[in-house]
């Protein structure tokens, strides 16, 4: 049988315990590769190079992040058309959205302010340069 015309069924915990929200899909594996990219926002670009098993693993942990960010902080999710775009440091255009984040991540001064900047800012931690960044800054910042 194709690998095509088998039917999955994913479905991924938004948070800890047997007790915690979950989002289910099914489908084939190409159709759950769009799915779950369009369902959290990652960048088709990435979800194409990554086996389903990879997507599955990074779309668990954005959840159960998302869900602890919210229930342990009590923040709440912004839409991203709301969220305003950072000054540029010299007072010009912006570079790219990215390269932003990126500067505001370096900014941070504490893991709390690193939590709320994950939390507005979620499409852009599907990059891995930004999440990287994000990392590091959040060790760096317990280091210290």
């Amino acid at each position: 049988m194709p690998e095509e015309a088998l039917s999955i069924t994913i479905k991924v915990p938004c948070g800890e315990g047997e007790t915690a929200p979950q989002v289910a899909f099914s489908g084939t594996a190409s159709g759950l590769r769009e799915e779950l990219g369009s369902f959290f926002g990652l960048e088709s670009k990435s979800v194409t190079s990554l086996t389903l098993h990879e997507i599955l693993v990074e779309v668990s942990q954005l959840a159960r992040s998302a869900e602890a960010i919210t229930s342990g902080l009590g923040a709440h999710v912004v839409p991203q058309a709301s969220a305003p775009t950072p000054p540029s440091p010299q007072g010009g255009p912006t570079g790219s959205p990215t390269s932003a984040v990126l500067e505001q991540i370096a900014a941070c001064q504490t893991a709390d302010e690193l939590r709320r900047l994950w939390a507005a800012n979620q499409a852009a931690f599907a990059q891995s340069p930004v999440m990287d960044a994000w990392k590091a800054r959040g060790r760096a910042l317990q280091a210290s």
